[in-house]
């Protein structure tokens, strides 16, 4: 939309470049900016390694929340889904420095500007980075120092004589096991690398820059991981002193191994369920036919209750995320003087993906009786595709002989977004079929 000194800003505008990033261990763009920009605050995730870390600027502006406009080489897309090695640059538009953008840019405005080539011979770079992740702080379970307090935590009657059985059989005493612990205690490894070519000819009139990357990101939680593969190009193009052209194509596929979580109220969720299973019972220890014991405490047990490690260990909840984002601009220097700069601009932008969502509970896991048909599968997809097209004019008029300067800027810009989507759910399953399709 055009450029402008910072001294001439109104608005509050926050920066930051490649360097702060690349010298951080991070698994994502919004890790890397935690702590970099003020008044940018980024919620964390919950420890699944595939939920998307959110963003507001200056705290939420309505009861509904609000996230920021994000434009990665001015095309709206997902920061999560970006490789940080190949971001250049990350501008954060506060306030009336974000009016320019319109409605869309209510709640701020996220700018991305990826790396490109540089004239001169082919140039190599390859990183490489290793680390992992465990649980920072856990809620933990709760240690009964007496029997009293046990057996009010055992509640019902069934639920005491539960108790005074494994009382007697630890020689009476009362046995801990740290459910959140065990269950969310998992060292999940993960690495990153990314590899790189840029270059151009000598004159500087065509450069490309080319990457590649893979990142694998462990679970903290077992039988949970995200792994990414993405590919990107940037080239530029001078078809003569005043048409230049750009063309930016990028290609993702995020898959993701995820679990439950959060509170769903049906005693499914680890955290929930852990709330009404005392720590004295182990839900852990397989029987001689190789099953997990069946919880009686949470949700009253049975049928509406769950044991959490048995659904860790068998419940799929696939995720498959495709992604194409490419964008295309051609700029025309009009005039070009010591006092006057006229510029036209056209951009266009693609952004288009693919989701796919897998989900199987076998049909003997605890709380599958529940709704009388065992064995669950359900199905889930969308294809979402944004268009995006630009027509701009800037002109700047800088006099000599006096102490200020003009800018104007115009333009239209036309957007369409389309999203199909579905959800097939098929129940009461025989055992050995897996999805709807069989």
């Amino acid at each position: 939309y055009g450029t402008q000194q910072k001294v001439n800003l109104t608005g509050a505008v926050g920066v930051a470049d490649a360097k702060r990033l690349q010298n951080r261990p991070i698994a994502s763009a919004g890790e890397g900016l935690q702590g970099v920009i003020p008044n940018l605050n980024i919620n964390p995730r919950n420890g699944d390694p595939a939920q998307p870390i959110t963003f507001n600027i200056r705290g939420y502006e309505s009861i509904n929340g609000g996230s920021p406009l994000i434009l990665v080489d001015n095309v709206p897309m997902d920061l999560n889904r970006i490789n940080p090695n190949d971001i250049e640059s990350i501008s954060v538009l506060k306030d009336a420095a974000a009016a320019i953008y319109g409605s869309r840019a209510a709640n701020g405005v996220i700018l991305i500007t990826t790396k490109r080539g540089k004239a001169g011979a082919a140039r190599w770079n390859f990183s490489q980075r290793v680390g992992q992740s465990t649980l920072q702080r856990s809620v933990g379970m709760r240690r009964f120092a007496d029997t009293t307090s046990a057996l009010a935590a055992a509640g019902s009657t069934s639920g005491k004589a539960i108790f005074r059985s494994i009382y007697a059989a630890n020689g009476n005493t009362i046995p801990f096991n740290n459910h959140v612990d065990d269950l969310f205690g998992k060292t999940g490894f993960g690495y990153n690398s990314a590899l790189s070519v840029s270059g151009g000819t000598a004159d500087g009139g065509t450069r490309y820059l080319a990457s590649v990357g893979r990142q694998l990101e462990g679970g903290i939680a077992i039988n949970t991981n995200a792994l990414r593969d993405n590919a990107r190009i940037n080239i530029d193009h001078a078809m003569s002193s005043r048409l230049t052209a750009k063309l930016d194509l990028g290609i993702s596929r995020n898959s993701a191994n995820r679990a439950v979580s959060n509170n769903d109220n049906t005693n499914i969720s680890p955290l929930y369920n852990f709330a009404f299973t005392p720590s004295f019972f182990d839900l852990q220890t397989l029987d001689a036919q190789g099953n997990f014991p069946v919880n009686p405490y949470a949700g009253g047990g049975g049928a509406t209750g769950s044991n959490p490690f048995q659904t860790y260990t068998f419940l799929k909840n696939n995720e498959d995320v495709n992604r194409f984002i490419g964008s295309g601009s051609l700029s025309f220097q009009a005039l070009q003087t010591a006092q006057n700069r006229l510029r036209f601009e056209y951009l266009a932008g693609i952004d288009r993906f693919d989701q796919d969502n897998q989900i199987y509970s076998p049909n003997f896991l605890q709380y599958e009786p529940n709704d009388a048909l065992l064995g669950t599968a359900v199905q889930s997809n969308a294809v979402s595709r944004q268009l995006n097209q630009r027509l701009s004019l800037s002109y700047d008029f800088t006099p000599s002989n006096l102490p200020f300067s003009l800018s104007t800027v115009a333009g239209v810009t036309e957007e369409q977004q389309r999203l199909n989507q579905y959800r097939v759910q098929a129940r009461g399953l025989i055992p050995g079929v897996t999805n709807i399709d069989q």
